[in-house]
Formats: C-alpha cells, sequence, structure tokens
C-alpha cells in the first residue's frame, strides 16, 4: 500500500506545510531546510538532556532502584521519554516522508533497523551527538573500507556485539576518558 504525499497541504488557501516538491527541486533549499531541522532538533535535545527531566532520565538509567526510593516518579518519566522519542521519530518520519514522496511498507528493513541501532551504538548512546557520530563513522568509514554486499547484516551484528563488550558507551566515551586522563 502506497500513500501518495500531495504538494502542499493548505486551508483556506493558508500553505500549512510547504510544497516539499518544490523544495526537492532546489536541492540547496531542502538542504537548508533539513541542516535547520537537524540543528533545531539538536538543540532541543540537548536543552532536554541538561534540564532537571534530562538528570532524573539518567539518574534512572543508572540506578532504578535508588531513583524511585528518592522519590523520582518512574512512570512520568518513562511518558516523557517516551513522548519525546515520539517527537523526534515524527520528525524523522515527516523528513523521510517528504525526501521519497510516498510511504511503503517495505520502506524499512531489517538492515535499516540493525544500522540505526548500530550508528548508536558506535558513536555513544548516552550522548546527544552520539548517534550522528555513528552514522558519520559507518557513513564514510565503511563505505571506504569494505564492499560487504549480502553479508552486511551479518557483519553489522557482529561489530554491534563487538562494540557492545570492548566499547559499551561508544566512541564518544572513549574520548571522553582520553580526555580525563590527559
Amino acid at each position: 500500500v502506497s500513500i501518495p504525499l500531495p504538494g502542499a497541504l493548505s486551508v483556506f488557501g493558508i500553505t500549512l506545510i510547504p510544497d516539499f516538491a518544490t523544495l526537492q527541486n532546489s536541492r540547496l533549499a531542502f538542504y537548508l531546510l533539513a541542516v535547520t531541522l537537524m540543528v533545531v532538533c539538536f538543540a532541543i535535545m540537548y536543552r532536554l538532556v541538561n534540564s532537571r527531566i534530562g538528570k532524573l532520565c539518567k539518574s534512572l538509567q543508572q540506578n532504578e532502584e535508588l531513583a524511585s526510593s528518592i522519590g523520582v516518579n518512574i512512570a512520568y518519566l518513562r511518558v516523557i521519554a517516551y513522548a519525546v522519542s515520539s517527537f523526534f521519530g515524527g520528525v524523522s518520519g515527516a523528513i523521510f516522508a517528504a525526501i521519497s514522496q510516498s510511504i511503503y511498507p517495505s520502506s524499512f528493513t531489517v538492515t535499516d533497523s540493525v544500522n540505526f541501532m548500530l550508528n548508536c551504538f558506535l558513536g555513544g548512546l548516552g550522548y546527544v551527538f552520539g548517534p550522528m557520530l555513528g552514522t558519520l563513522v559507518l557513513y564514510f568509514g565503511w563505505d571506504l573500507l569494505f564492499q560487504t554486499g549480502q553479508f552486511q547484516l551479518l557483519i553489522y551484528s557482529a561489530l554491534m556485539i563487538v562494540l557492545m563488550l570492548v566499547l559499551p558507551n561508544g566512541l564518544l566515551s572513549l574520548a571522553e576518558t582520553t580526555r580525563k586522563k590527559g
């Protein structure tokens, strides 16, 4: 089933959503929109992580029983975390839909899911810029080093296991550790 996306959505002649087909014709305008959305999302995420709720979520991640014993409302924090992740998932889905101009169930494969998880693990789960670093390393480094073809999912899965054993907090934790020592 395909859901075609029309050009611009308007109510009473007021455009609510820009015509992404026009933006795609101008690659520069589309890239500027994507970069602007990325910067806004990173700013929101950075503020959230360093806010009171972000610090409570970190305490919940470290030790749920201890956080509960000092009065942290665990259910509330889980709902907040779910809502925040849903927001960012919705933003990324909107960008994907705008780029592809249609949405298919086959648009997302198991390989894509493993790739997304590997990006997060490689960069570092506890860092705002970790998934971005993981994406850059995998996107540029992997294509330069390997042509995996049909074994990509197997190699990505093995790499994820090795990362979890050797660098459980990702590359940014390694950089942070060396910075603290030096």
